[in-house]
C-alpha cells in the first residue's frame, strides 16, 4: 500500500443512533476518530475533556466536526415543533 501524505485526521462527534461513522468511513480517505453519544450531546466533564485532549494531541487531529443526520428522530424529537426560521443569520446557511 502506497504511503499517503495528504490524509487529514479528524474527530467526529456523532449520534450513536444515526450510524454515520459507516458512511463517513466509506466516503472519506482519511484517519477518522469518533465520539458518539445519544443526540450528539456531550457533557464536558473534566475527565471527558482530559481524554479528548489526550486523543487530539496523540493522534495529531487537525479538525473537529459535529455531524448529525437531517432526519435524526432523537434531534427532531428534542426540537419538537419549534420554528427556527426567525433566528437572525440562519438563512445565510441555507
Amino acid at each position: 500500500m502506497p504511503f499517503r501524505t495528504n490524509i487529514k485526521k479528524q474527530l467526529y462527534f456523532t449520534c450513536s443512533t444515526n450510524c454515520l461513522a459507516t458512511i463517513i468511513n466509506s466516503t472519506l480517505q482519511q484517519d477518522d476518530y469518533y465520539y458518539s453519544s445519544l443526540g450528539n450531546s456531550i457533557k464536558l466533564r473534566r475527565s471527558v475533556v482530559r481524554q479528548l485532549t489526550k486523543l487530539i494531541k496523540e493522534k495529531n487531529i487537525q479538525a473537529i466536526e459535529f455531524v448529525l443526520s437531517s432526519d435524526s428522530r432523537i434531534v427532531l424529537g428534542g426540537l419538537g415543533n419549534q420554528d427556527f426560521s426567525a433566528v437572525k443569520g440562519l438563512p445565510n446557511f441555507y
